[in-house]
């Protein structure tokens, strides 16, 4: 691998293990002396790790008008040199995090039968669901931050709010990370909108409890100026309905 403008659409492949030895040491190396390639690879493996486990002040109704003029502009590849250097991440122990989502859905499958007092053989197949679903998300996550087309946007508040939206035409796939967020009652939950220059506005989904989203069909985003979260009523709504949190660019 010849570490040059490649090297920066690596960071994805190296946070899955999916690079051979020689490409990893070599990414390692390119590593060690780009800070924007380091601290993507510290948000990606922070974004794998809270998707596969599945208070601040709420923020005022905003006025999408407000929203377009807010929108800032989503770094390029390849990084700039003067992104804040992150401290380099200890290379990650090869090929586990995997294996353990899958271990997390069994165990939870298993523990949930032996509280309710069901005989673990009536549970198979509901295990084999689950961890069925497991993989499949596994393999949707591994499509998106492998693929070659992968890009990365962030957006940051001084408040502590933040999002990470990592998409990949290519995969037709998306992974969301946002943090920070104002806690919701029971009836409500986050959700995410592609928003044209037209303004028009689709759903990407509803974030999970743990702030993060993995859309499978970003076809809308093809057209897509930004990425916004909003606080939808519990299952979501057809069209936005409340306040603006958080939003982020993405690029068409």
């Amino acid at each position: 691998m010849t570490v040059t403008h490649e090297a920066h659409t690596l960071t994805g492949a190296y946070v899955l293990d999916a690079l051979s030895d020689t490409e990893r040491r070599a990414f390692e190396h390119h590593m060690s002396g780009c800070p924007a390639c380091s601290q993507e690879v510290a948000e990606l493996g922070e974004t794998t790790t809270r998707l596969a486990v599945a208070t601040l002040t709420p923020v005022p109704p905003a006025l999408w008008q407000k929203v377009y003029a807010a929108i800032g502009v989503t770094r390029q590849l390849p990084p700039s040199a003067d992104v804040t250097p992150a401290s380099h991440p200890a290379r990650r122990q090869r090929g586990l995090w995997p294996t353990r989502i899958a271990v997390t859905a069994a165990a939870a499958a298993v523990l949930a039968a032996v509280a309710l007092g069901i005989p673990l053989n009536n549970r198979a197949n509901e295990l084999e669901r689950q961890l069925a679903v497991s993989q499949s998300q596994l393999d949707d996550i591994k499509a998106v931050l492998g693929a070659t087309d992968a890009e990365i946007s962030q957006q940051t508040e001084p408040d502590g709010r933040a999002v990470t939206m990592v998409i990949s035409r290519q995969a037709n796939g998306m992974l969301l990370m946002a943090r920070g967020l104002p806690e919701l009652p029971p009836t409500q939950s986050f959700q995410a909108w592609f928003v044209n220059q037209e303004g028009k506005k689709t759903s990407a989904g509803l974030l999970n409890s743990h702030g993060t989203l993995l859309a499978t069909d970003v076809a809308a985003a093809h057209n897509a100026t930004f990425l916004a979260l909003t606080v939808e009523p519990r299952e979501g709504s057809a069209t936005p309905t409340g306040s603006v949190v958080l939003t982020v660019p993405a690029r068409s």
